[in-house]
């Protein structure tokens, strides 16, 4: 018997860790703590991945950001791509985790780094207030 501890999803305001599972004997289960929002490559029976630069880390890296701003979709659009490529490309594909400390840090860092691509997008978005 094979036991699994699947984490918690997080609830709106909380900040924990994110954790990402997949189940030892079916590489189709997989378990996270992040909530589905929303995204634009995948719907959400497909569930999220990681492991290389596809459509379910893309969602995946979509929806930590859009979690981790409080829902600022401008920030999660903007940055999605460039989270993935840091943080889920290189996950193991059993799974890993990436600290809550460096989320935050990454998207205060991207905003310091990529400000004209958080512009352009909220732009794109008619999203002139940022939120958060």
């Amino acid at each position: 018997m094979i036991v699994i501890e699947v984490p918690p999803l997080l609830r709106k305001g909380e900040y924990a860790d994110v954790i990402a599972i997949r189940h030892p004997l079916d590489s189709i289960i997989k378990f996270t703590n992040v909530p589905w929002f929303m995204g634009d490559n995948m719907d959400e029976a497909m569930g999220y991945e990681w492991g290389y630069s596809g459509c379910g880390p893309t969602d995946f890296a979509f929806n930590i950001l859009l979690h981790f701003t409080d829902h600022d979709e401008g920030v999660a659009r903007a940055y999605a791509i460039d989270f993935r490529e840091e943080y889920l490309r290189t996950m193991p594909k059993d799974g890993g985790r990436i600290k809550k400390e460096d989320i935050f840090d990454f998207i205060e860092r991207m905003k310091v780094t990529r400000p004209d691509l958080l512009e352009m997008v909220r732009k794109h978005l008619d999203l002139t207030t940022p939120v958060g």
